[in-house]
């Protein structure tokens, strides 16, 4: 049986033993037969309220010790635990919660829960009940940590890990918040993304570079087939140049008298068509002075100058 029936049932019992205790005094002694029979009730009915209120006694010792170290642990843990009423007032706070607030104890009781939240979460007067300040902030996820801004008695912020469980005592509402201090966790969590932004950053400056080094590169890498490309035509026109050109070497055959010059078929050619065909070498035919002296005296004009070509 849980602890709260049993003291109930203990109330309840000692409630009848003292009745009947009451009963037993208020009519009298003599009201009981004077027997051993009577006695006998009337110890017993003594000895049942000393043992009902020892019991009593007992149970309430207990519940101290169970308070005792329940209030032991809610005060030596790292969180801050904060009990609200159903319209959000502070009903009490453990030591970690003025540790990480900054408040004096005692100070924080009586208070709306909103003293703990930046102004960005408002106030609760347009909303009385709690709950409708928790879901208009996202935060009525019961048993789920959710990141707030916490305020401290300084002014100064923190960020913080809001936890709300609800439950019912009696025949109130009660709302068992926990509150964490998480702003390491947030500053190392901002600088590490920053940190991976700046990383991005580089990463896409680099690769930028190296698009443009890519870039260049196949503009060089173009250039230079275009270079290659060229070489190998000049090469080529230099190779057909070089087999177009026609070279005369060697002993010639030649008549003595006529001039012919005899070829590898034995065949004996005029000298300029000969060389006409083995050179690139062009004739203009003309006649010398002393041809024209020799042919044409009668054309001589007494100079040494060559007639046009005939």
């Amino acid at each position: 049986m849980p602890q709260e029936s049993t003291i109930r049932l203990s109330f309840v019992v000692l409630f009848i033993g003292l009745l009947i205790l009451i009963l037993a005094i208020s009519t009298g002694l003599q009201a009981l037969p004077q027997t051993a029979f009577g006695v006998a009730v009337f110890a017993g009915i003594l000895i049942f309220s000393g043992v009902s209120i020892g019991f009593l006694m007992w149970l309430v010792r207990k519940l101290e010790i169970s308070e005792d170290r329940l209030n032991s642990i809610v005060e030596s843990t790292a969180d801050g635990i904060v009990t609200v009423d159903a319209y959000g007032k502070i009903e009490s706070v453990n030591s970690s919660v003025t540790a990480i607030l900054g408040y004096r104890p005692g100070e924080l009781v009586g208070n709306r829960i909103t003293v703990l939240f930046s102004s960005l979460y408002g106030e609760l007067d347009d909303e009385p009940h709690f709950e409708k300040f928790l879901r208009r902030h996202d935060l009525h996820h019961l048993g789920q940590a959710n990141e707030v801004i916490g305020l401290r008695r300084d002014g100064s912020t923190l960020h913080m890990d809001f936890t709300a469980t609800h439950t019912i005592l009696g025949d109130r509402e009660v709302y068992v918040i926990v509150l964490r201090d998480v702003t390491e966790r947030v500053l190392s969590r901002q600088a590490l993304q920053e940190s991976h932004a700046g990383l991005e950053q580089r990463v896409q400056m680099r690769t930028a570079e190296l698009e443009q080094s890519n870039l260049r590169l196949h503009s060089e890498i173009e250039a230079r087939k275009r270079t290659q490309v060229e070489r190998e035509r000049l090469i080529g026109e230099l190779q057909g140049a070089l087999k177009e050109i026609k070279m005369l070497s060697g002993m010639l055959p030649i008549c003595a008298n006529c001039k012919k010059i005899r070829d590898d078929t034995g065949y004996w050619n005029q000298l300029e068509v000969y060389i006409q065909e083995h050179s690139d070498a062009q004739f203009s035919h003309g006649l010398c002075p002393a041809c024209v002296h020799e042919l044409y005296p009668e054309f001589e004009g007494g100079t040494d100058e060559p007639r046009a070509a005939l």
